[in-house]
């Protein structure tokens, strides 16, 4: 079976070590909305309060991989002493659960 997502350097940016890849990472976030706030505190971003980390949550499963990533500004990096917050994990498995449904047949005569 071929899955075919994504170009293949935003797998690899998937695959590899986040020490490897987190500027590349960080550089595809702050090119959307997405990287324009702390995933940690939802603060925006500006000269203030830059990036200081890159958090990653990758599930790999039936449905293929599905990576998600937040940037952390200083305080939030410090508080989460180099682990993704529990919450943001929930996030990424809700997210993930999300997808898996949207690959299943419907099925059933509800």
């Amino acid at each position: 079976m071929i899955i075919d997502i994504g170009t293949p350097d935003e797998l690899r940016l998937a695959l590899l070590p986040l020490k490897n890849v987190k500027i590349e990472i960080a550089a595809d976030l702050l090119a959307t909305e997405a990287g324009c706030k702390c995933g940690g505190c939802h603060k925006p971003f500006g000269t203030a309060r830059k990036w200081r980390s890159v958090g990653r949550v990758v599930h790999i499963g039936e449905s293929g991989p599905m990576m998600t990533t937040w940037l952390f500004c200083g305080k939030c990096t410090k508080e989460a002493g180099g682990n993704v917050p529990e919450h943001l994990r929930q996030e990424a498995r809700a997210a993930y659960g999300a997808a898996r449904l949207m690959t299943v047949e419907a099925g059933g005569t509800a």
